[in-house]
Order: C-alpha cells, then structure tokens, then sequence
C-alpha cells in the first residue's frame, strides 16, 4: 500500500466534488460506457454489494497519479495548500477504471 496526495484545487474541488467522491454514483452507470460492460457490471457489484460507490474522476492533467496508483492505495485529495487548505477526502482505491468516461 501507497499513500498519495493529490492537490485538486480549489476550484476543481468545488466543481467536480459535489458530482463524484461527495456523491454515490451507481455502479451500473459506470459499467454501462466501458468496452467490457458485463465484466466491469461483475466486479464492481462484488466490491460495492449495494450498488452504489463513491468516484473520483481524473482530469487530463492528473493522470500522471492515476498511472501510479494501484488497488489498495490511499489518496488525499488536497483542496489547496495555500494557508487555510485543507484534505477533504481520503479514499482507499478499490477499483480503477482506465476507460475515459463522460461528464
């Protein structure tokens, strides 16, 4: 296990935070636009039993952490490191889906 951080920004936390990681999202949705549909819809359902997980969705400009992370992971993700920052969430990676996906 690694333990990462990521620096989000203030700006792309306060987007995209609310839509993905502060949000359950179903696990069907996300099966449903990658190339192997009923494989991801299999292992998705044995990790999260009620059929909804929490995401994190990485930006172009981050991908170079997604590359590096691996399951079992820990990632903070930094809203800023400016003077009043704060590490809103720590996630425990589960999954990674290396499809891109919509919005």
């Amino acid at each position: 296990m690694q333990l990462y951080f990521h620096e989000v920004g203030i700006k792309g936390a306060e987007s995209a935070f609310p839509k993905t990681v502060y949000k359950k999202i179903k696990v069907k949705n996300i099966a449903s636009f990658t190339s192997n549909q009923e494989h991801t819809q299999k292992v998705l359902n044995e990790e999260f039993s009620d059929g909804f997980c929490n995401v994190w969705g990485v930006p172009k400009g981050a991908a170079s952490i997604i590359k590096k992370i691996r399951i079992g992971d820990i990632v903070l993700l930094v809203r800023t490191r400016a003077k009043d920052g704060d590490i809103p969430i720590l996630c425990k990676i589960k999954f990674i889906l290396n499809e891109s996906s919509p919005e």
